[in-house]
């Protein structure tokens, strides 16, 4: 088990990288797929989750009826040893915008449990429609939330539970997958991945 900590950041993020915030790409779902991997190493790991975790499919695949897009993305400077966490981006054409950040520091389990913790956080905001900026992100976890000390953020039960819950049932399940990198796959290939390993196709 990972000592490091988890938290919802409360500030902005203000320059997030052109390429993650382009047009939406073409799926299956109106306004492209909600969970998007930033880097190919996070879309390896995302696969990898949505095989050896059902929580994880859950997690996912309710997200994938909301209106919040979630970024996924490692993340080296995160900071005061955090393993992962979730920042708000902006609002914008209907949709809301988070990142989830999580440690290279981390082993590819302790990453996947630290996945499903911060996905439940998404999920959180998808289920509370006040939340359109970081200040209302801020005031909903302030309200209900935890405040985490020695890191400037939140956290709440039910986002340690999943990530508890992720931890379990991984333990015991092997990853298929033969390769940690996606960087030479197609964006339809990664569609097609995407929807087999959320147990569409």
């Amino acid at each position: 088990m990972s000592t490091l900590g988890t938290s919802i950041l409360v500030c902005a993020l203000l320059a997030f990288p052109a390429s993650l915030s382009a047009a939406p790409p073409k799926s299956d779902v109106p306004g492209g797929p909600r969970v998007r991997p930033g880097d190919s190493r996070s879309a390896s790991l995302l696969l990898e989750a949505l095989e050896r975790s059902t929580t994880i499919r859950s997690l996912v695949n309710r997200l994938e009826s909301s209106d919040v897009i979630v970024y996924i993305q490692r993340q080296p400077s995160l900071r005061n040893r955090l393993a992962g966490s979730l920042t708000w981006i902006s609002a914008a054409g209907g949709y809301r915008y988070v990142r989830v950040s999580w440690s290279p520091e981390l082993s590819t389990s302790a990453a996947i449990s630290t996945l499903g913790h911060e996905l439940q956080h998404a999920l959180e905001i998808a289920s509370e429609g006040s939340i359109v900026s970081a200040e209302t992100m801020e005031e909903f976890y302030r309200k209900t939330g935890i405040s985490v000390r020695d890191h400037t953020g939140y956290d709440t039960l039910a986002a340690r539970d999943r990530g508890d819950t992720v931890r379990r049932e991984i333990a015991g399940v092997r990853s298929t997958r033969t390769t940690d990198s996606l960087q030479d796959v197609e964006h339809e290939a990664w569609l097609a991945m995407y929807r087999q390993a959320r147990g569409l196709s």
